[in-house]
C-alpha cells in the first residue's frame, strides 16, 4: 500500500469513529417523541388510597417505642507482626518472571 492509501484508510476509520460517537451522543440525549399510552378500562373499579396510620405528635415530638442498639468494638489497627514470627519458607523463583517469592503463614 502506498502512503496515500494508508492516509485514506486511517481517515476513513477516524471518520467512522467520530460518526459513531456522534450517533451515540445524539441517541442518548434525544428526547423520544412517542406519545404516552393511556389505557382506560370502563369495568375496572376505582382504586381508593387510604393513608397509613401516623404516630400522634406530642409536645416532645414523635414518640417511638424504645429500642436497644448493640455494638461491638473492633481494633482499628492490629499490631503488625515481625517477619521472623511468620514462619516463612525459603525464597524460591517464580514460575513466570525473574523474581522470587517467599511463602509465609
Amino acid at each position: 500500500m502506498t502512503k496515500a492509501n494508508w492516509i485514506a484508510a486511517v481517515a476513513v476509520l477516524w471518520g467512522a469513529g467520530f460518526a459513531g460517537s456522534a450517533a451515540l451522543a445524539y441517541t442518548v440525549n434525544h428526547h423520544s417523541r412517542v406519545a404516552p399510552v393511556v389505557v382506560a378500562e370502563d369495568h375496572a373499579p376505582p382504586i381508593v388510597l387510604t393513608p397509613l396510620a401516623q404516630p400522634e405528635p406530642t409536645a416532645r415530638g414523635l414518640v417511638f417505642e424504645p429500642m436497644e442498639i448493640k455494638a461491638t468494638v473492633v481494633k482499628a489497627h492490629p499490631r503488625h507482626r515481625d517477619i521472623t514470627e511468620m514462619r516463612c519458607s525459603a525464597w524460591r523463583p517464580l514460575q513466570q518472571g525473574a523474581n522470587s517469592v517467599q511463602m509465609c503463614e
